[in-house]
């Protein structure tokens, strides 16, 4: 009976054993795995009905189904600003009012073709610091009137001058001076309104000109010689800048495809007798009696008389006699005399070497 008992108080507590493992299961969701991190359990699980404790004692658990993800990003969707569905464009709202509200505009701006162009002074002062100085600290302009609130840039034009306020209110060029078309005027215009920048010291503006130009020679590199040209206009023969020289520096390696390949005839005189004096071109003396013949022939009635004054430049004695008799004394350059005493000399120099 000893035995019999001792047996039957085993399986008791056997059947307890199994009976607490049992309820221990059932108060676990089946979505959540039993022999895995309960970290990567699902988020949306639920209890329902009633779950019995250890003790045997019932307790009731009611617990909604909730999405956190949902949840979470109805809450984000909420916060958001509520704004319309166009996008604002703080530099298009400024380039919009200084185009259609004149009347807050309160500088003119005139070129040398008499178009007025309204500005803000404030908003020319906040990019250069010489009209800060102009218009807010009293230094002395002869082209400005304060009273008449004009400001006269002389070596622009429209075009430029709207180019430049265009730049100031939105931070780009207008699709004008835009470089996918690079021609003679867009180079002209873009240097012109870099000599501005430079004038002015529009800082964020001589960056975008450069760059621009830069972008223009890449593409077409005869328009180097008419970036050269409005500059050397401009500033002197005698100064060179960034952009100027690397204008100069382009003709210089590719005569052929800058000078002698249409660009030359662009340049006005004192251009052209930069580059007749210039010791660092890559050509012989022959060449560039070639790109000053190609320039007076462009106007020969005009430019031929500067030719014969440019012509001085040139070493007759360093081109071949052959070339001296026939082309260059054809261009009436130089005198009969001139050639003559040349080609005698060149022909001594040959009996000497003999």
């Amino acid at each position: 009976a000893k035995k019999e008992h001792k047996e039957h108080k085993h399986e008791n507590k056997r059947n307890e054993e199994t009976r607490e493992r049992s309820d221990e299961r059932a108060s676990v969701d089946d979505g959540i795995s039993s022999k895995r991190d309960l970290t990567r359990r699902k988020r949306n699980f639920s209890f329902k009905g009633k779950a019995r404790g250890r003790a045997g004692s019932s307790r009731s658990i009611a617990v909604e189904p909730t999405n956190v993800t949902a949840y979470l990003a109805a809450r984000v969707e909420s916060e958001k600003p509520n704004v319309s569905a166009e996008v604002y464009n703080h530099s298009a709202a400024l380039l919009h009012a200084s185009i259609t509200k004149c009347h807050m505009m309160d500088i003119a701006l005139v070129g040398n073709d008499d178009v007025p162009v309204g500005a803000s002074r404030f908003i020319l002062a906040c990019y250069s610091p010489i009209l800060e100085d102009v218009f807010f600290k009293g230094l002395d302009c002869p082209h400005y009137d304060d009273g008449k609130s004009k400001f006269m840039v002389d070596f622009c034009n429209e075009e430029v001058i709207k180019a430049a306020v265009h730049h100031c209110f939105s931070g780009e060029l207008p699709s004008e001076f835009s470089t996918s078309t690079p021609s003679e005027d867009v180079a002209r215009n873009l240097a012109r309104l870099d000599h501005l920048a430079y004038v002015y010291k529009f800082g964020a503006l001589g960056e975008v000109t450069y760059r621009a130009l830069r972008k223009l020679i890449n593409r077409r590199v005869v328009l180097a010689c008419a970036i050269f040209d409005e500059l050397s206009y401009r500033e002197g023969a005698g100064a060179v800048d960034s952009i100027k020289r690397y204008a100069l520096d382009s003709m210089r390696e590719m005569p052929m495809d800058t000078l002698l390949g249409g660009g030359v005839q662009w340049m006005k005189e004192a251009s052209v007798e930069a580059i007749m004096q210039d010791q660092d071109m890559d050509v012989d003396e022959f060449h560039m009696f070639k790109i000053l013949n190609a320039w007076a022939s462009a106007n020969s009635a005009e430019r031929l008389p500067v030719a014969r004054r440019l012509s001085e430049h040139i070493e007759l004695k360093f081109i071949e006699t052959e070339l001296l008799v026939t082309q260059v004394r054809r261009s009436e350059y130089f005198t009969e005399k001139q050639i003559g005493e040349v080609v005698k000399l060149i022909k001594d120099s040959m009996a000497s070497l003999d």
